[in-house]
């Protein structure tokens, strides 16, 4: 094992299986006294499948429309034309629909309209909708394409 500064904490992730490997040392004067604990993540699986299921329908919207890939926030995203339709945000993914549409997306359990930055100020005409509802995402994402191309028209 590689020496650790007395006081210093080192984080080893490691792919398979789903593990956190933390090595914290005790006492600056006892340089072998290590403290090795091993912590199961049980949320990276869960984010790992979330990142497929957004590539999923991210991929099938890039090779079947003018769409493309972007970035809002720090988080991947789906663009036409310059303007953002749909974008994953942390466990869920966020559309961007029209007044029926967006209505529609509301009603499912645990779906809220977008507030990136949770203060009571969510962003016009999106909404955010959990990965439990994952298999409804591709449909969501071609609404939000529509809405996008007709300039918010698509209800």
């Amino acid at each position: 094992m590689e020496a650790v500064q007395p006081g210093y904490h080192k984080w080893i992730f490691q792919a398979e299986p789903l593990f956190l490997t933390i090595v914290t040392h005790e006492s600056r004067y006892d340089a072998h006294r290590f403290d090795i604990r091993r912590t199961v993540i049980p949320n990276m699986t869960k984010t790992k499948s979330t990142h497929h299921r957004y590539d999923a329908v991210a991929s099938a919207l890039v090779h079947g429309t003018p769409a493309v890939r972007g970035t809002i926030f720090g988080n991947p995203s789906l663009m036409i034309h310059g303007k953002v339709f749909a974008s994953r945000f942390g466990e869920a993914m966020v559309f961007k629909l029209g007044r029926v549409a967006h209505a529609r997306a509301l009603s499912l359990a645990g779906a809220r309209p977008f507030d990136p930055l949770r203060r009571g100020r969510p962003m016009k005409a999106w909404v955010e909708v959990p990965s439990r509802h994952a298999n409804q995402w591709a449909a969501l994402a071609r609404t939000a394409l529509r809405t996008v191309r007709r300039g918010g028209t698509e209800t």
